[in-house]
């Protein structure tokens, strides 16, 4: 969570049923943990050290298959590069896997892992985020949704469609134009 605009955005979501359920809240920032009412109940998380770092990039791009060992040394240089950030070793790690494992591209990544992704906080929000803000707003709760789902979870279509009309975030019709939207949205 990058700012207070966007708690508000996701707490708007929950039900108000006081049923005692509980809301984990990641944030690098202070205050919008305090703005979400979490003062007292702060974990600070150090970065990653370069070894972790390395473990984490390793494991995202490979599995549990051994690295080239020519890539070895520019893998770890990169893990170096995301500066302990978990969510930044993913990212590129994601990258890399889909990528082509060849000593250029992996060059090329780690070239621009510094300018493209660790520049600032800011500059790293605007990239993770550019997905989500060019969402139509009504689409945003959808999206977010997903998040109830495990990784690498099998969902299917017309299961999500169902979830999605349950919570009310959009309205089924018999129309051509419903049809056609279920369509799109796969």
């Amino acid at each position: 969570m990058w700012d207070t605009k966007a708690w508000d955005e996701v707490q708007r979501l929950f039900p108000d049923d006081s049923n005692g359920s509980r809301i984990i809240l990641t944030t690098r920032l202070a205050d919008v943990a305090i703005y979400a009412g979490s003062s007292s109940a702060i974990h600070h998380l150090s970065c990653l050290s370069p070894e972790k770092s390395w473990n984490l990039l390793h494991q995202t791009v490979f599995g549990e298959e051994c690295c080239p060992r020519e890539l070895e040394e520019i893998g770890k240089e990169i893990a170096k590069n995301c500066k302990g950030f978990p969510l930044a070793l993913v990212v590129i790690g994601g990258l890399l896997y889909k990528g082509k494992r060849t000593h250029d591209y992996w060059m090329y990544v780690k070239q621009n892992v510094n300018s493209a992704v660790i520049g600032t906080d800011d500059k790293f929000m605007e990239i993770l985020l550019l997905s989500y803000n060019h969402l139509p707003h009504h689409l945003r709760a959808c999206f977010l949704y997903m998040a109830v789902f495990p990784k690498d979870y099998k969902i299917r279509k017309s299961e999500l469609t169902k979830l999605w009309v349950a919570e009310g975030f959009i309205k089924p019709d018999r129309s051509k134009a419903w049809k056609r939207w279920q369509r799109s949205m796969w």
